[in-house]
This record gives C-alpha cells, structure tokens and sequence, in this order.
C-alpha cells in the first residue's frame, strides 16, 4: 500500500507502522520482503514507550507461533522512505510471516530491544546504527 500520508511532523515519533515479513516455505527467500498494512499517528508518550520496552511482542501467524530471535534492522531508503526504521526479529527455524513495528525517526527516537540489549537508532539523514 502507498505510504503518501507518512511525514515526518515535529514530533519524536510522528508514525507507526505494522509491518509484514513473508519468507518462502524452505527458508530460501531471504531477505524478508516489507509490506505496508496500515498506519496511524502515534504520540509523545507512545515514543516514550517505544525507548523504555521490549520490541518482542510481535505476532505470527497460527503455523508459525514459536520463539522470535536474531534482531533485524534495516532502514527503507530503497522504497523511498528513508526515515523508516523497521525492527523485527528473525525466527531460529523457518516462518512464512510474521509483525514487526517501525516508525519515521527524526534520529531523537530509539527502539531498544531489552531482550538481547540491541539498540536501534535512525537519523534523518537515512543512516542506522545499531549497538
């Protein structure tokens, strides 16, 4: 779906975004593919909670509801979107879908994973860094 309504406002955390990753059946297509399904605007405290919790709580579909692992970033700048910060996690064995979160940074927001004491920082400039 397009992403036209996507700006990147004033605010730390003007959007997010629900996130789909499909990979083939065998595991064979990597990497994920990133498909648009909604989006709405967020607020300060929900950027707030965004740098305080866990990114874990993604869901899969029925077949494929096991344990999420190996942090995944990366920043959408070849779809045209570079603010776009996409967090998820790969699962250890094969998945055909799962959810992640993104949001449009300004490079002020930060998703930290506390599970596996990754954190993921995007700058308005397109780059990533992750630690």
């Amino acid at each position: 779906m397009a992403m036209s309504s996507l700006s990147s406002g004033s605010s730390d955390c003007p959007w997010w975004v629900t996130m789909a990753f499909y990979q083939s059946a065998d595991c064979s297509a990597a990497p994920y593919e990133l498909f648009i399904q909604e989006n709405h605007p967020s607020n300060a405290d929900e950027c707030t909670a965004s740098e305080n919790a866990t990114t874990g709580n993604f869901q899969t579909s029925v077949e494929c509801a096991r344990t999420w692992s190996s942090f995944f970033q990366k920043v959408a700048t070849e779809h045209g979107y570079p603010y776009l910060l996409v967090t998820a996690y790969k699962e250890e064995t094969c998945s055909e879908l799962m959810y992640g979160n993104a949001y449009v940074a300004d490079g002020r927001c930060q998703v930290i994973d506390a599970d596996s004491s990754h954190k993921a920082t995007a700058y308005s400039s397109g780059e990533a860094t992750m630690q």
